[in-house]
């Protein structure tokens, strides 16, 4: 009751971040359900490092406005763990629930999620009409800022 109060007077929206190998969605259902309660927008980072499986799961479960990370391949020369280009069907759910896929372009790079800026999965959202957003991911970390993700959307992908 104290933590739903709380919610409710000092939180704008929930982000969930955390290993899905580790800590799966399926743990946090009290929590989502406090969140829900409090009407809070939810992140939810997930397909990074995982399989379509857990972005469907952490759907299901959290009910997100967004998908943090959204890095998902679709080349064989990408990252197995990244996923959601993978399966259409899932990338059909994603948009016909309007949820936001974050694209971080610069950290997919450094992380080698992508071999190369060319091969990232943004424009296949773009021509989907999943909805996507560029984001920095974490700038103290890989040392960027979101002009530099706009530019490597812009000449590379």
């Amino acid at each position: 009751l104290v933590f739903r109060s709380y919610l409710i007077d000092t939180q704008h929206a929930f982000d969930f971040a955390a290993s899905e190998e580790h800590y799966p969605a399926s743990e946090f259902a009290t929590v989502v359900e406090m969140t829900e309660e409090a009407e809070l927008p939810m992140t939810v980072h997930t397909g990074e490092g995982t399989t379509p499986r857990h972005i469907a799961e952490a759907i299901e479960i959290y009910h997100p406005k967004r998908l943090g990370h959204g890095k998902f391949a679709h080349e064989t020369n990408l990252s197995p763990a990244t996923a959601l280009v993978q399966d259409p069907e899932l990338m059909e759910l994603v948009k016909k629930k309007n949820i936001m896929v974050e694209s971080c372009p610069t950290s997919n790079f450094i992380t080698n999620c992508v071999s190369e800026y060319a091969v990232h999965p943004c424009q296949d959202y773009y021509k989907a009409k999943v909805p996507v957003c560029l984001n920095t991911d974490d700038p103290m970390l890989f040392g960027t800022v979101s002009t530099l993700s706009f530019a490597h959307h812009d000449n590379r992908i």
